[in-house]
C-alpha cells in the first residue's frame, strides 16, 4: 500500500471518530442557515410588535438503544432543528436601511440559539434513563426540557432589548458563538 494510502485511511479514520456521539451515532454536519433577506418567507401581520421575527422548531426520532433487567431502557435519540423559513418574517418597510444588516445579526442570534437549545435537547434526552414507557417519558421529557432550554430565546431578547442595546447585541453575538461551540462536541453533557 502506498504511503499516500495510508496516510489518507489514517486521516479518514480519525475524522470520523470525531464525528460520533457516545452512542456511536454519526454526528451530521450541520449547515445552519444565514439570516438574510432572502430567508424570511412570511408576512408580518399588520399590528405585530416587531419588524422581524424568527420560528425554530425541533424535531426528535429515537431507536431503543439499551433494554436492561431491571425495565429500564435507554434512547438514541438524534434530533433535527427546523428554522421555519415560510412563517419567519422580516418587514423591510419598518427598518431603516442602516440598520437592516444590525437586524439580521440579531434574528441569526436567534437561529443560532435554536441550535444551541436542539444540542442541549439531544443530549439531555440521550442522558435520560427511561423505563418501559419511554414513548410517552420521551414525550413529556422533551416538553419539560424544551420550556427550561427556550428561556434563553427570552434572556436573549431581554438583556439585548430586542437588539436595540448594541453592548449587550455584542456580549450576547459573543456568548452565542461559545455556546455553539461547546454545545456541538460529540461528548457534550447537559446536566438534566
Amino acid at each position: 500500500m502506498s504511503k499516500f494510502a495510508v496516510i489518507f485511511l489514517s486521516v479518514f479514520t480519525f475524522l470520523n471518530a470525531l464525528n460520533t456521539n457516545s452512542f456511536g451515532q454519526a454526528i451530521p454536519e450541520v449547515v445552519i442557515p444565514k439570516a438574510t433577506l432572502e430567508f424570511f418567507k412570511g408576512t408580518a401581520k399588520p399590528d405585530a410588535e416587531f419588524a422581524s421575527m424568527v420560528f425554530v422548531g425541533h424535531r426528535y426520532f429515537y431507536n431503543v438503544d439499551q433494554q436492561n433487567k431491571d425495565g429500564s431502557v435507554r434512547l438514541a435519540v438524534r434530533l433535527k432543528v427546523v428554522p421555519d423559513s415560510t412563517s419567519s418574517y422580516f418587514d423591510q418597510s419598518r427598518v431603516e436601511e442602516p440598520y437592516v444588516a444590525y437586524l439580521l445579526n440579531h434574528e441569526q442570534g436567534h437561529i443560532n440559539i435554536g441550535y444551541i437549545i436542539g444540542n442541549m435537547l439531544r443530549s439531555a434526552l440521550n442522558l435520560t434513563i427511561y423505563s418501559s414507557n419511554y414513548k410517552e417519558e420521551i414525550k413529556t421529557n422533551f416538553n419539560k426540557f424544551y420550556s427550561k432550554f427556550d428561556k434563553l430565546q427570552q434572556q436573549y431578547d431581554e438583556e439585548t432589548n430586542h437588539s436595540q442595546n448594541k453592548t449587550a447585541q455584542a456580549l450576547w453575538d459573543e456568548k452565542i458563538r461559545l455556546l455553539l461551540i461547546e454545545t456541538s462536541k460529540a461528548d457534550f453533557k447537559q446536566e438534566i
